[in-house]
């Protein structure tokens, strides 16, 4: 079996975990809802339909609306498997918007199996990113700018920043322009993540970036950009900022 076979496999292995982990979770059957926005029968349906029944569309409002129109934070951690499912494909959410319901839903009183089995899958998947070109889509988990979102959401940046510097090549560096163009430098001199919708440490990412043994990996990978001329302007504008 090849590399990028074997990683494949250990996200689909990560992936049971987690719905091991989560099949317990239920949401509760009082679930609390704002009537302009939601009915009886719509929060019935949330709770008694399993969560990989649900319709995309159903899932779209759920990432939107939860926490805010009905429900709480709290109750992210149902539908922790359809986003983790989901974002291996090109769900119809930002699925970095979904995983910021978790750290909003205080995801520290989960149990450590849950908690582990959400981390593992991450990481196995951030592991699956980085052997493989990158992607341009701003929605899934092959998006490796999302799977540090998500790792990040879930107070993982250390093991992120551990597994990139034991990756080693193209195939781990050629990731690095996709994630550092979505950081961005506002107008109060501070920098933030593009597309992103909760605390995702950026600051302790642009500190990584700028280290030593760091530095040099990132310029390569800026150089590359430098033949390309639609792309050129921007990207050496991006690792002006942060570099």
């Amino acid at each position: 079996m090849n590399g990028a076979a074997g990683t494949r496999a250990d996200v689909e292995r990560a992936l049971r975990a987690v719905f091991a982990a989560f099949l317990h979770v239920e949401l509760p059957a009082n679930m609390p809802f704002c009537g302009h926005c939601s009915s009886a029968e719509y929060m019935e349906e949330l709770r008694t339909t399993p969560v990989m029944e649900l319709t995309d569309e159903t899932v779209f409002d759920v990432v939107h609306s939860l926490g805010l129109t009905f429900g709480s934070f709290s109750d992210a951690a149902h539908f922790v498997p359809r986003w983790c499912a989901d974002g291996l494909k090109e769900p119809v959410y930002e699925i970095a918007l979904a995983f910021s319901k978790i750290v909003q839903g205080g995801y520290h009183d989960w149990s450590q199996p849950m908690v582990e089995s959400l981390r593992n899958f991450l990481m196995a998947q951030e592991v699956d990113v980085l052997r493989h070109e990158p992607n341009s889509d701003l929605t899934s988990l092959r998006n490796i700018s999302n799977v540090y979102q998500c790792l990040a959401s879930i107070d993982s940046v250390a093991q992120f920043f551990s597994t990139w510097e034991s990756s080693c090549g193209d195939a781990t560096d050629a990731n690095l322009p996709e994630l550092v163009s979505n950081i961005e430098l506002g107008s109060d001199g501070r920098f933030t993540m593009r597309y992103s919708w909760t605390d995702v440490k950026v600051d302790q990412l642009v500190a990584w970036l700028r280290l030593d043994r760091i530095r040099p990996r990132v310029e390569r990978a800026a150089a590359r950009y430098a033949r390309h001329d639609l792309l050129a302007a921007p990207m050496a504008a991006v690792y002006a900022e942060v570099v």
